[in-house]
């Protein structure tokens, strides 16, 4: 169960707040009339760039007593570049942005490319409201889009692998600007990634591109570097060559994609990095289960709105020097003599059109292109992947980092926490925001919510708060959130962990071998993230019976869905829940507490609906207000609490009904912020 007070997570990433910027999100917000005031934390008549830096050193010189900039600047890994003209951050790889190979997914490695281009908007002043646009464009209603972004990937980071990536722009001819960006292995210092992408002028009222005026030049060029500088310097590389558009009939497609919830962005639309999951949702399963994606670039065309229903397209593509093998119209047919582990393919996004929008007066296009897969590298995991380690056969010798001979003295708590303090060495150790308590029997992080983690209340939705709660095993668990920045509890939750054979999928008794290896690490005295007697979390959930009021039918697992155990992710279900809650709803109230009852697990190729009915809890009375059928005409409320709507839902298997998940959900208005 999940509990939430209002909080709005948006203020832990407020970034140079104190330097009072000119802009508020973009990457560069100098004022054309007066360029050396753009920093008021700097009293010396510098330039920009000079300004910017100098108050980021301010900012930088306590990480605790500081009272420039936000908290989140200080906890950030990240910052400009010494001469200004570029910024670099670090990024600890977390357990959920890991897929089926257990290392980073290239949708991961695109949402950091976002995050980091983002960070970047604000350290030099641009505005916070997520288009990255300087003053004179707000004033002018303009913002940027993405027109075409390539990527290519050397190497994909593992669960708790460091990466850095330094990003810079760039001007790129009349009504666009270009983007690019470098990751690194932290560890190695190893090239793992490049990327560029080319953003062009849009006004925000007319869906037109517009030139880029020579006044927003004068604003962001000043950022920029002097002379061009390209994550791609090689003559004849891949991010420029010409997608030719793909012709039906195709060999490979999923039909009757359909944009949900969890896909929308802080800006209200389908975010550009959900389009990479569609585009590989058509991929044959034989190239997924062998090779991994090297390079992708995309041509963005038009946007893609909640209601469209999208087919993805995908066929091999013949480049020079290949030739076909095989009359079995695999995807191996298509091979290049001088590298036969490598596969290309052209892909198209479009509308469906067995459903369209009579509405709508113009047919949105996607053309998109993926390029060059090769043979899956070996996956770096060693070990067990949950938090305790110990051996029964010799539970002090869980750590070896301490060389005293006196550590076998210690509990295996103590010894934990000793090798704590020396594994500080470890990088990932030093970059991470956490650590054991004092007494060793809980742990504590902190995270920043990152921009691809807020939906369209530009908050932290319920999958990124479910997300950052993963990663720990145990039969039961307790959470309890508090914001840094007052110390507020934002957030209690708790769960139940059972325990099952993994080869023939049944419920095993929990043995007292087991018991013995993590209790040791468990309170002494029961400690309960909900102690209150008649808690919510204890609470029965009854089954939601036919006919239902709200329904979303036929969701299907997409390829990002499945986690590192390759099955569906626990998180999932909560947005497939959340797909059949009604859209007055989500407008007008947030979600306040969340059950969920797991029955079953699903299966990638499983077909799931999405059922919604209300509850009627005690003390409460049906509001007859109307005939329409909204949440909100007959939505069960109790008298003390007008603005609350409580719901039952439902996951069930399409083919037969069988019940893969029970949930209760609560919901408040939403609050002005």
């Amino acid at each position: 169960m999940l509990k939430f007070s209002y909080c709005n997570a948006t203020d832990l990433n407020q970034a140079l707040v104190q330097c009072r910027f000119a802009g508020s999100f973009g990457p560069l917000s100098s004022r054309r009339r007066n360029p050396r005031a753009v920093v008021s934390c700097s009293r010396s008549n510098l330039t920009p760039i000079q300004a910017v830096l100098s108050c980021q050193q301010q900012v930088g010189s306590d990480p605790v007593e500081s009272e420039l900039g936000s908290l989140a600047d200080r906890l950030r890994l990240g910052g400009l570049t010494e001469d200004g003209l570029s910024y670099k951050e670090k990024f600890i790889i977390r357990c959920y942005e890991v897929g089926i190979n257990k290392t980073a997914t290239i949708e991961t490695i695109a949402n950091l490319l976002q995050e980091v281009g983002g960070n970047h908007a604000q350290s030099v002043g641009f505005s916070r409201d997520g288009f990255a646009t300087s003053p004179t464009m707000r004033k002018l209603h303009l913002i940027w889009v993405t027109a075409r972004m390539h990527i290519e990937v050397y190497k994909y980071p593992a669960w708790s692998d460091v990466i850095e990536i330094e990003t810079w722009c760039q001007n790129e001819g009349r009504i666009g600007t270009r983007r690019d960006w470098i990751l690194k292995d932290v560890a190695t210092g190893e090239v793992i990634g490049r990327a560029t992408s080319k953003w062009v002028m849009m006004n925000e009222d007319t869906r037109r591109l517009q030139k880029v005026s020579d006044d927003v030049k004068e604003e962001y060029l000043v950022f920029c570097p002097r002379e061009p500088r390209l994550a791609f310097p090689e003559e004849n590389n891949k991010s420029l060559k010409k997608i030719s558009k793909l012709e039906d009939p195709v060999q490979y497609s999923r039909l009757g994609l359909m944009p949900r919830r969890a896909d929308l962005d802080m800006n209200q639309h389908v975010n550009n990095v959900t389009y990479i999951g569609w585009v590989l949702e058509s991929m044959p399963e034989e190239i997924i289960d062998t090779h991994e994606l090297q390079t992708i670039t995309l041509d963005y065309r038009r946007e893609c709105q909640r209601d469209d229903v999208v087919d993805s397209l995908t066929g091999p593509e013949l480049a020079e020097g290949s030739e076909i093998h095989g009359t079995n119209g695999s995807a191996t047919a298509i091979t290049r003599e001088d590298d036969l582990d490598c596969h290309q393919f052209l892909h198209l996004l479009r509308l469906s059109r067995n459903k369209p929008r009579p509405y709508r007066m113009e047919k949105k296009t996607y053309l998109m292109r993926l390029l060059s897969l090769r043979a899956l590298a070996q996956c770096r995991f060693v070990g067990l992947l949950g938090p305790l380690a110990s051996r029964r056969q010799s539970p002090r010798a869980v750590v070896s980092c301490s060389p005293s001979s006196s550590e076998f003295s210690l509990t295996p708590v103590q010894a934990v926490m000793s090798c704590q303090q020396q594994v500080g060495s470890s990088l990932v150790n030093r970059l991470r925001l956490g650590g054991l308590t004092e007494d060793g029997f809980s742990y504590k992080e902190k995270f920043i919510i990152r921009g691809f983690e807020v939906g369209i209340n530009k908050i932290a939705t319920i999958e990124t708060i479910a997300n950052l709660l993963q990663g720990r095993i145990g039969t039961r668990r307790d959470w309890i959130l508090n914001e840094v920045a007052t110390g507020e509890v934002i957030g209690r939750a708790t769960s139940k962990w059972v325990m099952m054979n993994q080869d023939t999928r049944r419920m095993q008794k929990v043995g007292d071998d087991v018991k013995e290896e993590y209790l040791v690490f468990c309170p002494r005295e029961p400690r309960l993230a909900f102690p209150e007697k008649n808690n919510k979390s204890l609470k029965r959930i009854a089954k939601l019976e036919d006919p239902v009021r709200y329904s979303k039918l036929g969701l299907k697992p997409r390829r990002a869905d499945l986690d590192m155990n390759q099955h569906v992710n626990n998180v999932t279900y909560i947005g497939w829940v959340l797909e059949s809650i009604p859209k007055e709803i989500i407008d007008t109230h947030e979600l306040q507490a969340i059950t969920l009852f797991y029955r079953r697990e699903c299966q990638q190729y499983d077909v799931v609906d999405s059922l919604t009915g209300l509850e009627l809890t005690e003390g409460s009375k049906t509001v007859s207000g109307g005939t329409n059928g909204s949440a909100t005409a007959t939505a069960t409320t109790r008298e003390d609490d007008h603005d609350c709507h409580r719901f039952l839902h439902l996951l069930r298997l399409s083919s037969d009904g069988r019940e893969i998940n029970r949930g209760r959900t609560e919901w408040r208005k939403k609050p002005t912020r």
